[in-house]
């Protein structure tokens, strides 16, 4: 199999917006569901303590207002006062090295920037 090479444009990954110490971008499901797309914010120098990198990843998670699953979050809510869910997203080849490009890209720029 041919190695894969990061695109510019890149498939898959879209920047979304751009500030002196962040980039936002979205990475698509390889499904095509805006439900399974997450969107990230790739943050340099957070805390001013730490040399540091702070990646966010927003997810909507839906639940059927009639499935037991609902209650079951409530429940542990309610009772443990957290809930843990899971997200996975599908990526091609193509679309998993241009998101570590693109995250890679998101570094080196933003240090430029300090």
């Amino acid at each position: 199999m041919a190695k894969v090479k990061a695109q510019t444009p890149a498939y898959g990954v879209s920047e979304n917006a751009e500030w002196p110490d962040t980039k936002t971008f979205t990475v698509e499901c390889e499904c095509t569901s805006q439900d399974h797309a997450i969107n990230t914010h790739i943050e340099i120098d957070a805390d001013k303590e730490f040399d540091q990198l702070e990646v966010t990843h927003w997810v909507e998670m839906y639940t059927p207002a009639h499935n037991v699953s609902r209650w079951k979050v409530i429940w542990s809510l309610l009772w443990k006062g957290y809930h843990t869910e899971q997200h996975s997203i599908m990526l091609t080849r193509q679309a998993a090295k241009n998101w570590i490009s693109a995250v890679d890209a998101a570094i080196d720029h933003l240090e430029e920037k300090k």
